[in-house]
């Protein structure tokens, strides 16, 4: 484009691949500063890492990573450790040079209402572990308050939670076997739903008190905005493909002739490696006041109670995530329903006129 002009483009609609659309992104520190400052500087990443296939997988919360570290660390050899991820660690000579930086992402709808999930869990008053909003035993923050305290109200403990999503009467008897409601799916009444949609109508996107309600590109960008070094990025939406194109890649039909031979298969395909994962995820399953490590679990608050003026509000939320990379905006999101001017608009992308990749409008009108 011109350096005098901008170009506006619907999200998912370059021929670009996810990481080649991240590349010419840039997240905007004067923005996005509270998302980026949960990654750091890109020189020191938390990554599953396989030395003997020169490989890294850098884990986003909510997008599969769950799955894909039981998938390293079983059929890769890979440890977790920390990794330099910036352009420069790549270079002739590098640490790491040859080495394949991977990682899947996913719509960020659907993955804004699993974070809200494991983010209320994770800060609720009864989680003493890792949580700054934790009550004491008189009920106070010691801390400092939660930012939105009404999410809470009047849930005291875990088993207050657990009698909202799966009320005794709907348990097969006996009903004090609350076992049957860590998998079940919710049977809430729509407490849990309208303090959601309350919490999406007052969130402003820019501050996530959690890390798990951290947007993507921001987890893929250094603290300036810029890109960490990725070669590949799937999609959720096709894990099983992904793993297929990765098992290939790095294993070759040989290297599963461990669990071929275990299955009278040698084909070392994505979908068996897949499927195993998630077996293993399952065994390795650890509950701890209702953070469940190790696999998915059933959404608490019924979604299916969301309103579409809530959905649309997330999509213009998480329009960083659509626009850096280039994923098509869910069905419910398309169409001019969101206040822009003295009008309605439609969500869209800017390439900017440095040659950069912008949401095309942002959260409360900033920007």
């Amino acid at each position: 484009p011109s350096s005098q002009t901008s170009l506006q483009f619907a999200p998912g609609t370059l021929h670009l691949s996810h990481e080649q659309t991240l590349r010419h992104c840039h997240a905007d520190p004067s923005i996005y500063r509270r998302h980026l400052e949960k990654r750091g500087s890109g020189k020191s990443v938390r990554v599953s890492y396989s030395d003997p296939h020169k490989l890294a997988y850098v884990m986003l919360p909510k997008s599969g990573s769950s799955t894909a570290r039981f998938m390293l660390q079983h059929e890769f050899d890979a440890k977790e450790v920390n990794k330099p991820l910036v352009d420069a660690a790549f270079a002739p000579g590098g640490p790491m040079e040859g080495v394949h930086v991977l990682t899947f992402v996913r719509d960020p709808l659907s993955r804004f209402l699993s974070q809200y999930d494991e983010a209320f869990v994770r800060t609720a008053p009864w989680q003493s572990s890792q949580n700054p909003f934790r009550k004491d035993a008189d009920g106070n923050y010691p801390d400092r308050p939660h930012p939105f305290p009404f999410l809470h109200e009047h849930l005291h403990s875990y088993r207050d939670y657990e009698n909202v999503f799966c009320p005794p009467e709907t348990r097969v008897p006996p009903q004090s076997d609350r076992k049957q409601c860590l998998f079940a799916p919710t049977r809430e009444n729509g407490t849990l739903a309208a303090r959601f949609e309350r919490f999406v109508r007052e969130y402003d996107g820019l501050d996530p008190f959690d890390v798990h309600l951290t947007l993507q590109v921001p987890l893929l960008s250094g603290m300036d905005g810029t890109p960490l070094h990725l070669t590949k990025i799937y999609n959720t939406s096709d894990s099983e493909g992904g793993w297929n194109e990765i098992a290939r890649q790095f294993l070759g039909k040989s290297a599963d002739d461990r669990d071929g031979e275990r299955n009278g298969n040698n084909d070392g395909s994505g979908g068996e490696l897949l499927g195993k994962a998630k077996e293993k995820a399952t065994k390795n399953t650890k509950v701890k006041g209702g953070v469940i490590e190790g696999r998915s679990y059933p959404r608490r608050f019924d979604s299916k109670l969301v309103s579409v003026e809530t959905q649309r509000r997330i999509c213009r939320l998480a329009l960083l995530d659509y626009c850096c990379l280039n994923l098509p905006l869910p069905e419910v999101c398309r169409g001019k329903h969101h206040e822009a001017g003295d009008g309605l608009s439609e969500l869209f992308c800017v390439l900017d006129k440095k040659g950069k990749i912008q949401p095309g409008m942002f959260p409360n009108g900033v920007g």
